[in-house]
């Protein structure tokens, strides 16, 4: 989590993992991509409308500045400094050498959704392994009421982002109130996904060729299972098991979800961590 906790080397467990403070604090940090080609971390602050990128060998720090909300930033294949970000509820494509920091960078809006809802963002994002973006919104967030359920809509584009014409992105979940989490297992046949108030994680059959869902159905629940707070971020590891983000809940859990098993917590000093793609 890149939260405002003062953290340093503290280990989360006796013999278990360390939780280490990387950078300054942050006012909402969220959706963490790791680039293995450039060994760098990439990550958003949602409402302090930057995206970032750290560099653990020179321990370098770097923001670009969006101005206004920002959900989530993945690098585009085979360049050097271009990535798709979702800003408001535009799917933008962000010019930037991640090198430096800057409050002018170079934008272009390829698409926008969700018109005629205002307050509505874009949330997290994945990209499968054809290279095809899932984005989802979320309703506008009250600081009294919330967030206003059932406005958003979970997305896939159909389109490459580098080739000529306008982006299309496809609604293929709707409504949802908070789109979250997203994972494939390795064979690319189940997508795992996270509306965060259903407190569910649910998984559909998935068909890499064509990006199509079906059979809906749900592999574990936060209620049931008596775990805290509310799904957020998720990842597979490689032997197929979930780790997720628990908001409200100061935990990352790891989830069997054939079994349906909770297979550990691992307790965090942060209110709200967050998981997208590091394992």
């Amino acid at each position: 989590s890149f939260s405002s906790a003062e953290c340093n080397a503290v280990p989360t467990l006796p013999g278990g993992p360390y939780l280490q403070q990387v950078t300054k604090p942050l006012t909402h940090g969220e959706g963490p991509y790791w680039d293995s080609e450039k060994q760098a971390l990439y990550f958003v602050d949602i409402s302090g409308y930057t995206v970032h990128r750290y560099h653990p060998t020179t321990r370098s720090h770097t923001t670009a500045y969006i101005g206004t909300d920002v959900g989530f930033i993945f690098p585009v294949k085979g360049t050097r400094d271009e990535f798709l970000i979702g800003r408001g509820t535009d799917l933008v494509h962000l010019i930037w050498d991640g090198l430096n920091s800057t409050l002018t960078p170079h934008m272009r809006i390829l698409a926008t959704v969700d018109q005629g809802k205002p307050g509505n963002r874009f949330n997290d994002a994945k990209v499968d392994a054809s290279g095809r973006l899932w984005a989802g919104t979320m309703g506008y967030e009250s600081a009294t009421t919330g967030v206003k359920p059932n406005q958003g809509t979970l997305y896939r584009m159909s389109q490459d982002p580098a080739l000529p014409g306008p982006c299309k992105l496809e609604p293929v979940v709707t409504p949802v109130s908070i789109s979250n989490g997203i994972a494939w297992n390795s064979g690319n046949n189940l997508m795992y996904y996270i509306d965060t108030p259903t407190r569910k994680i649910d998984v559909f059959d998935y068909d890499i060729r064509t990006g199509s869902i079906a059979n809906r159905r749900t592999v574990f629940d936060f209620a049931t299972a008596f775990v805290p707070g509310s799904p957020d971020g998720m990842t597979i590891d490689s032997d197929g098991k979930l780790w997720i983000a628990s908001w409200g809940g100061s935990r990352i859990i790891k989830v069997d979800p054939v079994t349906s098993t909770l297979l550990a917590s691992i307790l965090l000093p942060v209110v709200a961590p967050f998981l997208r793609s590091l394992i």
